[in-house]
């Protein structure tokens, strides 16, 4: 079953906000990123402040966005862009910092252990992009997130816009990824699209 959605003020703009600045298959790629992060956590999921949680995923590739990039690394970018977007909806700095510290880590492995609205955003996103883990997700889940959000020229959007990001910003997270462990390699395998 999938984890529903928040319905809040600050949920809704986020949506709004991807919708804006986003094609379509980085639009479905956060959404995928909630709906698996959401199971990944499992039991976690109850210690969770889930608008949080929410707010994060959707809104942690706003840096891959042209309104959002910048001269810094894409993850460091969206954060300051989504804080200052929870900022001006009036959330509190503690919640604020919560969501940037999930976007800004969502690359890093570290994410995995730390509290669950940041491992939820990592976990997430590394199923959908190189099918970390999608072995632990119910298969019928799987099917119902790539019925309602489809993964039709994701590989083909993202990973130019993740190369290009890593060739003008060569000391990122993203461009040690492509050096270290072949990443297009493994965008390219993920076992999502043989679904």
């Amino acid at each position: 079953m999938l984890s529903a959605s928040p319905d809040t003020p600050a949920a809704r703009a986020a949506v709004d906000l991807m919708n804006e600045v986003s094609g379509a298959p980085l639009i479905h790629h956060v959404w995928r990123t909630w709906y698996f992060g959401s199971q990944l956590i499992g039991q976690h999921v109850a210690d969770a402040d889930l608008e949080v949680a929410f707010v994060a995923a959707i809104l942690h590739d706003l840096g891959l966005t042209g309104r959002f990039d910048s001269e810094v690394p894409f993850e460091h970018a969206g954060a300051a862009a989504a804080a200052a977007t929870l900022a001006g909806l009036g959330w509190s700095e503690d919640r604020i910092h919560v969501v940037s510290a999930a976007i800004a880590g969502h690359l890093d492995l570290a994410s995995a252990e730390a509290r669950p609205e940041i491992a939820l955003v990592h976990l997430g996103a590394a199923a959908d992009v190189i099918g970390l883990r999608v072995d632990e997700l119910p298969g019928e889940l799987i099917e119902e997130v790539l019925n309602m959000h489809p993964r039709n020229g994701f590989v083909d959007t993202v990973l130019p816009a993740l190369q290009h990001q890593a060739v003008r910003k060569p000391q990122s997270t993203i461009a040690g990824l492509f050096r270290a462990i072949s990443f297009e390699k493994l965008m390219r395998g993920c076992p999502l699209d043989s679904r």
